[in-house]
C-alpha cells in the first residue's frame, strides 16, 4: 500500500471520495471501449464542427430524466454519479471551442413515453435538425421494452423514435443516431424490402431447419443503404455513460466495442421467430423448431438475410 493510501485510511471520507472518482474513470473507459459504431458514412464521426457552427441534440434520452444508463429489477443500483450526454456535450463544447463559439441547440423529439405520438415535438425536432450543421438523435429501448421477469414481444423501438430518425435524417444529411438499449433492436431506417419483393418466408417447421435448397431472399434483398449518416450503440453504459458518448463523438476515445451478438434486420429473420411471442402458444413457452441450426449455423444455411 502507498504511504497516500496509509494516509488516508486515517481520513474515511477522503479515501471514499478518491475511490469513487476513480471508479468513476473506470466506467467511463468502459463505456468507451464497450460502445460498437454500426454505420460511418460521409465522415461523419468524429465531429469536427467549425467555427460558427450548430450542433442539434435530439431526443429525450440525452437528458438526465429519461437517460438510460442501466437495466432495471435486481440489475438496478444506485450510481455515485450520472451524467447526461447533453451535459457532457455542453461541457466539451464550451471546454474545447470557446475560441471558435459552436452553438448547441435540443429539441425532446418525442413524448416522455416514446410510445404516445407527439406530432408537435416531431415538428419542433425537424426543424432543429434542418437548422444545424449536425444533427444527434439519441433512441433506443425504453425501460418498459426491456424488463427482469418479462420477454421482449417485438425487437422494436417506438414508432416515434423511428419516425424521429427517419424525419431527421431526411432533413439533414449528417445526423448521428446514438443507440441506448441492452439488446439487438430492429433499426427499419437501415433496410426496406426491394419493391415487389413481399415478406421473408417464417422459419422452418422442419426439425433440421430449412435446407440449402429453399428459395433464398438473400439475392433480391440489398436495398440500398438510407437514413442517418452514422449509428452509434452505446448499450447501456453505466453511470459515465454521458461523458463517455460526448468522448465518443468528438473522437477523443474510439468505439472500439464488438457485437456479441448478431442483429437481425428484422424479426422474421429470426428462426425461432414463428413460434415465439404474438406467433406461438405462449409466451413462457418457445419451442426449438430449428433444432440444432441455431445462430450462426442457421445463418451459414444463407437464405435468412441479417447483418452480423
Amino acid at each position: 500500500m502507498l504511504a497516500a493510501d496509509r494516509a488516508r485510511m486515517g481520513r474515511p471520507e477522503e479515501m471514499a471520495s478518491t475511490v469513487l472518482a476513480e471508479n468513476h474513470v473506470l466506467a467511463k473507459r468502459a463505456a468507451c471501449e464497450s460502445a460498437v459504431l454500426l454505420k460511418n458514412e460521409r465522415a461523419a464521426l468524429p465531429l469536427k464542427p467549425a467555427a460558427g457552427g450548430t450542433i442539434a441534440v435530439i431526443g429525450r434520452m440525452a437528458t438526465a430524466a429519461s437517460l438510460r444508463y442501466q437495466g432495471a429489477g435486481s440489475s438496478a443500483i444506485n450510481a455515485h454519479t450520472i451524467e447526461a450526454p447533453l451535459d457532457a456535450i455542453e461541457s466539451h463544447i464550451k471546454t474545447h471551442f470557446s475560441s471558435s463559439p459552436v452553438t448547441l441547440t435540443f429539441a425532446p423529439g418525442y413524448a416522455y413515453d416514446p410510445r404516445i405520438a407527439d406530432p408537435a415535438s416531431l415538428e419542433q425536432a425537424t426543424a432543429a435538425a434542418a437548422a444545424a450543421d449536425v444533427a444527434l438523435v439519441f433512441v433506443g429501448l425504453p425501460a418498459a421494452y426491456e424488463v427482469e421477469g418479462v420477454d421482449r414481444e417485438h425487437m422494436g423501438i417506438p414508432q416515434q423514435m423511428v419516425d424521429l430518425v427517419q424525419a431527421t435524417s431526411a432533413a439533414n444529411p449528417h445526423t448521428v443516431v446514438v443507440l441506448l438499449g441492452g439488446a439487438p433492436m430492429e433499426l427499419p431506417w437501415e433496410w426496406h424490402p426491394p419493391e415487389g419483393a413481399g415478406p421473408y418466408p417464417a422459419a422452418s417447421s422442419s426439425p433440421s431447419g430449412p435446407s440449402p435448397s429453399d428459395p433464398s431472399p438473400s439475392s433480391t434483398a440489398d436495398a440500398a443503404p438510407s437514413g442517418p449518416a452514422a449509428i452509434l450503440w452505446v448499450g447501456l453504459g453505466g453511470q459515465a455513460i454521458g461523458s463517455a458518448i460526448s468522448s465518443l463523438l468528438f473522437g477523443v476515445c474510439s468505439p472500439s466495442g464488438k457485437l456479441a451478438e448478431t442483429w437481425p434486420r428484422q424479426l422474421t429473420d429470426v428462426p425461432a421467430h414463428a413460434h415465439f411471442g404474438p406467433n406461438g402458444a405462449s409466451l413462457r413457452q418457445v419451442v426449438y423448431r430449428e433444432a440444432l441450426n441455431v445462430g450462426y449455423r442457421y445463418l451459414s444455411l444463407g437464405w435468412t438475410l441479417t447483418r452480423a
